[in-house]
């Protein structure tokens, strides 16, 4: 476990996920990292949807008659398995049994012991719920409600029994999910009530000295009006309004906040060197969005989990298009970001550079097939069928020398054969510059998505 004060971190990790008849997606199987995972494909592969599925099954929103499959009878089913990890200053590694701390929350009962090893008799600890989504009888509104999952060792898999209990509260404080959209902006956040921003800047938490500061405050907002002719005509123009509105009082003008509080509400930021600096709502988007993922973290250390037991909650940050509004060049420091958050991390890309410089294990690439079914492949460890039970963070890594002699050879369009529905193979730079051309006048939108690629 990791401390933050006296306050510790729960040393937990959502590591699978399994959706069906939610948002159109029939069945869909998802292995996550301990830290960061990469969702890519194409527009409407489904990549929103899961980042959607895992945020109401965390409890971090409210179902939705939109989550249930139009023209679909069946409930929406969302199935999340929960392991051990250890938290390092090097990157969270899993573990084979809760601690003690979790375990306090958790309880015995609702434990399984599933295969974690390619050897015979090796056993882990896990724990899973099923989120399921029902329409209301009434009014276009929804209902969930979340079980405990056991284990079958005979048949190995999940699933709800007679045995199964409601998720309790203790169990569901484990985990929390916030979700960052395309339309984050530090200085929207700033201003606007409710977010994560504000929740941190509601509390300015000086420790000491509030008083002197507040009379420091009140002190120069007073200076300020008595040296502004605009401000003292306006006190003047305002002064007899007591004579039409009872108990209205005297008219004062607060050039500054007063109070703490009332400064927290004021407060911007700005960007700059010297005496040059330029406040965030006149920086481009790409500024303010990133300085919004910036400050997420801050988020979950300063208010989560700060007021209540000393187990802090297991942090999921769900990025939707992290590279958005970003330079090119941004883009390629956006994986030490999201993989320093010291929480776990799920982002959804369009991005062909974000792909390509993200460690090949923390890609899942999603694709919607021609009969509206959904598929994960997974460019990390190796996937047998026969191993399709064991945990992917147990298996062995075959992929590592292969993927990186794929991307030496395809180094520059490594990121977009992800998002290709089809690949030509050219032999020479001239062709890789002259296929693209003769195949969208050849094709015209259907050649939209083909890849030309160069196999020297």
């Amino acid at each position: 476990m990791t401390n933050t004060g006296d306050i510790q971190k729960a040393a937990v990790f959502i590591e699978r996920l399994r959706i069906r008849n939610f948002r159109g997606i029939r069945e869909l199987d998802l292995r996550l990292q301990p830290g960061l995972t990469l969702l890519a494909g194409r527009n409407n592969a489904g990549k929103s949807r899961i980042l959607r599925a895992l945020h109401v099954a965390v409890g971090g929103a409210r179902a939705e008659r939109d989550d249930l499959t139009v023209g679909s009878t069946y409930e929406a089913e969302i199935d999340v398995v929960a392991a051990p990890r250890i938290p390092t200053p090097l990157g969270d590694t899993t573990d084979e049994e809760f601690n003690e701390a979790v375990m306090q929350y958790l309880g015995d009962s609702s434990i399984a012991q599933i295969p974690i090893e390619l050897q015979k008799n090796k056993l882990g600890q896990r724990f899973a719920w099923r989120t399921t989504i029902t329409a209301a009888s009434e009014g276009t509104g929804a209902h969930s409600q979340s079980q405990v999952m056991i284990y079958s060792v005979r048949n190995r898999k999940w699933d709800i029994s007679e045995n199964s209990t409601r998720l309790n509260r203790e169990q569901r404080n484990l985990f929390v999910a916030d979700l960052v959209g395309t339309q984050r902006d530090l200085d929207r956040e700033l201003r606007s009530p409710g977010t994560a921003l504000r929740k941190i800047m509601n509390d300015l938490n000086v420790k000491e000295g509030q008083e002197e500061l507040e009379g420091r405050l009140t002190a120069l907002g007073n200076d300020i009006v008595d040296r502004s002719e605009t401000l003292q005509e306006l006190r003047a123009a305002l002064e007899n309004l007591d004579r039409y509105l009872d108990e209205l009082g005297k008219v004062r003008i607060d050039a500054v906040p007063g109070s703490l509080e009332e400064l927290a509400r004021t407060i911007g930021v700005s960007f700059g060197a010297g005496q040059e600096h330029l406040a965030a709502r006149l920086q481009g988007s790409g500024v303010r969005s990133l300085a919004s993922l910036q400050v997420q973290d801050l988020f979950y250390r300063l208010r989560l989990g700060s007021d209540g037991p000393d187990l802090r909650p297991h942090t999921i940050t769900l990025v939707e298009e992290p590279e958005a509004h970003l330079h090119p060049h941004a883009i390629f420091e956006l994986p030490a970001l999201l993989e320093n958050q010291g929480h776990q991390v799920v982002a959804a890309t369009h991005s062909p550079q974000l792909a390509t410089v993200v460690d090949p294990k923390s890609i899942r690439l999603v694709r919607k097939r021609n009969d509206n079914n959904h598929t994960v492949i997974d460019f990390g460890p190796y996937d047998e069928e026969k191993d399709k039970n064991i945990p992917r963070t147990k298996r062995p890594s075959l992929y590592d020398s292969e993927m990186e002699k794929l991307k030496r050879m395809v180094e520059r369009p490594f990121g977009d054969l992800l998002f290709a529905k089809a690949i030509v193979v050219g032999d020479g730079a001239t062709e890789r510059a002259f296929l693209p051309t003769v195949l969208h006048n050849a094709l015209g939108p259907m050649a939209h998505g083909i890849s030309v690629v160069d196999s020297a």
